[in-house]
């Protein structure tokens, strides 16, 4: 589904001015990638497609192409069911497919394959048809679940690291950290928008933001820009502009949140839609509010770290040296960090 695409260059600095000048001096970074020499992490480059992360692993030997999706619970392998028997249903944002169990499956994602050799088959021809590119199948929660999941959609470049690792982050520093709880396979979060707070699941494989439709009329109306279009595919394949649109039967509207609040962090003009979002309620009675994906995502540099239980984001540490010799140099200086708001 090729909407709510937006490009963004995310860029921690600190602006340096001096007394009487203008113009602002710029100062450079530590190393400008992640740098470790450790043990325990894994990389992998993808493709971003729309708001979906595609990337290589081996199924059956053969290296083939498959979605980053961690909103899913197990490894789904793409194919066409002609029987329906012996298989079971599930139930997705708008959508419900029939899924059977499969055995002795020779998956390899760069080490990391399948404990029990059982993963699941499913349709999932009509992504591959919207995309206009075959893949293998889903990679899931299930295969990162272990580790801390690292996506930088500008550079195209994902990370899996593990407990073992403590120099992975040294010349970036935490800029925030939010704590969450898992409801079944999906860490969830407290979002604040205006005065009222809300749960919202993450999902690398939602290419929009979702809200449950049961909140359409409960959301603070002063931070809801109601007439925002988005795009959807239709039947067709085609994209249709649309504010009210109806999918299986379920009217989605297309909303965009001013302004929302996640730990410490402000996130403005997020694009949202509604669906019907009851199946993902958990066990210990925890209703989501709705799903964050790629428009939120692709924000900052996030990392999910299932084990801890932490939503981190991080931003490059300045060169600290450069900035006190710079300090020493000059009698009046006045330095000012900018507080991140999401743009």
């Amino acid at each position: 589904m090729n909407i709510f695409i937006a490009s963004i260059l995310m860029v921690s600095h600190l602006n340096v001015q001096m007394a009487f000048q203008p113009e602002p001096i710029q100062l450079t970074f530590q190393e400008k990638y992640f740098q470790t020499q450790a043990k325990g992490v894994m990389e992998s480059d993808f493709e971003l497609v729309g708001g979906l992360i595609f990337l290589d692993a081996k199924l059956d030997g053969q290296s083939q192409s498959f979605i980053l999706d961690t909103g899913s619970p197990h490894l789904l392998i793409n194919s066409i069911l002609s029987e329906k028997k012996n298989g079971f249903i599930i139930n997705g944002v708008g959508v419900t497919k029939n899924v059977k169990r499969m055995s002795k499956v020779n998956f390899d994602w760069q080490g990391i394959k399948l404990k029990r050799k059982v993963s699941y088959a499913v349709d999932l021809g009509n992504i591959a048809r919207i995309k206009k590119r075959d893949f293998a199948g889903l990679i899931s929660y299930d295969q990162v679940k272990r580790k801390e999941l690292l996506i930088d959609y500008e550079k195209e470049k994902m990370f899996l690291i593990s407990k073992s690792n403590k120099s992975f982050f040294e010349n970036y520093e935490k800029a925030d950290k939010v704590w969450f709880r898992m409801v079944g396979h999906i860490p969830v979060i407290k979002v604040k928008i205006g005065k009222k707070k809300y749960y919202f699941g993450i999902d690398t494989g939602a290419e929009i933001n979702v809200i449950d439709q049961r909140l359409k009329n409960r959301l603070p109306k002063d931070m809801i820009e109601s007439d925002f279009l988005g795009l959807i595919i239709g039947d067709d394949n085609k994209q249709i502009q649309v504010n009210h649109v109806q999918i299986n039967h379920v009217q989605v509207n297309h909303v965009q949140v001013k302004e929302m609040k996640i730990g410490k962090s402000y996130y403005k003009n997020q694009p949202f839609a509604f669906a019907d979002l009851s199946f993902l309620q958990g066990e210990n009675g925890i209703k989501l509010d709705g799903l964050l994906g790629y428009p939120f995502l692709k924000e900052a540099l996030f990392s999910i770290n299932y084990r801890k239980k932490q939503l981190c984001k991080w931003e490059l540490k300045v060169n600290e040296d450069e900035l006190i010799e710079l300090a020493i140099s000059k009698k009046k200086i006045k330095i000012t960090k900018p507080l991140y708001r999401g743009y």
